[in-house]
């Protein structure tokens, strides 16, 4: 009843638009001294795809792909955050520069906290820019109240493993990211997986995030991981935030044929990662990838995932936002039109998400 509520309350009036999972925005907050510049309307600074430690964002690319939703990624590297008074204090830094960056591009941007917010970032009239605050990892998120913190700041999603092995929450898949990558495009199969799962702390604060309203994305997380979730929270709307297809790139940091059959059938979205490592050098490989996602993940599956101003190199083209309306268009003229609904889409999922939140939440 709950959903069915929810999707009568929908307004009819929304633009189509593109929402990107998975784009960082206080990277120089992050990582400083050692990455050079910010979003602005201006040009991004970064000139070639391999350019990683320069600002590869420009508001006016996004406006001219309609990117309307982006999912404000936030990453508190360790020896940064032991050095700066803790992780918790390290993501609310972060979270603090992309609410002031907001004030001050107030005229286009605001920080997205309910399908609402969204609602009036998708119906208007003028091009806006809606934030999802978004963290990346829970290496420091080790109680409820951490959760409740993060919460209160205003963070809607949250990517329960990243990178190690063993997350507090849960286990990440088993692969080498940098210095002879075991997961690439086309590559050697790799069968290595990791055996952890849900930690005995993420069987805990799993469901009270979801209890809270904290959408969960699954990038990162090792096969064991999607399966103890899946199975604590049945048939909930995920997020698989950037990502590669199985298929094409043989290791557990994609998405296999299980994981787009959960899509599909939970009315879960994949975010299209534009990591050169894992979904090929150029716009053609993004476009094998993203074809098998909407095979077998459905229509409606698809959104971007670009990990803009994060470490990954980009497929050639794609040094910066600006390659974002040929992808887009090159996306439409292979018959792969999700994407440019996709915010809908999402919205669509969170309202979704925000009912099988209260029904568990109620029990």
């Amino acid at each position: 009843m709950i959903f069915l509520l929810l999707i009568l309350l929908a307004p009819l009036n929304l633009k189509a638009a593109t929402i990107d999972l998975h784009l960082h925005m206080a990277t120089d907050v992050a990582l400083p001294l050692f990455f050079d510049g910010r979003p602005s309307e201006g040009p991004a600074q970064a000139q070639k795809h391999t350019e990683i430690f320069k600002n590869q964002i420009s508001v006016k690319d996004l406006r001219a792909g309609n990117v309307r939703l982006v999912m404000a990624t936030i990453y508190a590297f360790d020896v940064v955050s032991h050095l700066r008074g803790g992780y918790l204090k390290e993501i609310h830094r972060q979270i603090e520069a992309i609410e002031k960056w907001t004030e001050e591009n107030s005229e286009t941007a605001m920080i997205v906290r309910s399908p609402q917010d969204a609602e009036a970032v998708l119906s208007s009239n003028e091009y806006r820019l809606g934030l999802i605050l978004a963290v990346e990892g829970t290496h420091g998120v080790t109680s409820q109240a951490a959760v409740d913190s993060l919460y209160d700041a205003g963070v809607r999603m949250i990517t329960i493993a990243h990178m190690s092995k063993k997350s507090p929450w849960a286990g990440a898949a088993d692969i080498r990211y940098v210095f002879f990558s075991n997961c690439l495009h086309k590559g050697k199969p790799n069968s290595k997986r990791n055996p952890i799962g849900l930690t005995e702390l993420g069987k805990e604060l799993l469901p009270y995030a979801v209890k809270k309203g904290i959408l969960i994305d699954l990038a990162h997380s090792s096969d064991r991981t999607f399966r103890d979730v899946t199975a604590q929270m049945p048939n909930m709307p995920l997020l698989f935030s950037h990502e590669a297809a199985r298929e094409l790139t043989p290791c557990e940091r994609t998405v296999d044929q299980a994981k787009l059959d959960y899509a599909r059938k939970s009315g879960s979205m994949v975010g299209l990662s534009f990591d050169a490592r894992r979904t090929g050098g150029t716009i053609a490989d993004l476009l094998e990838h993203a074809k098998i996602m909407v095979r077998d993940g459905g229509y409606g599956v698809l959104a971007l995932g670009t990990d803009f101003n994060g470490f990954p190199p980009r497929a050639q083209g794609l040094a910066t936002t600006e390659g974002l309306a040929e992808v887009l268009s090159s996306l439409e003229q292979a018959g792969v039109t999700g994407p440019r609904q996709s915010a809908e889409n999402f919205l669509n999922l969170w309202r979704r998400f925000l009912g099988y939140s209260a029904h568990i939440a109620a029990r």
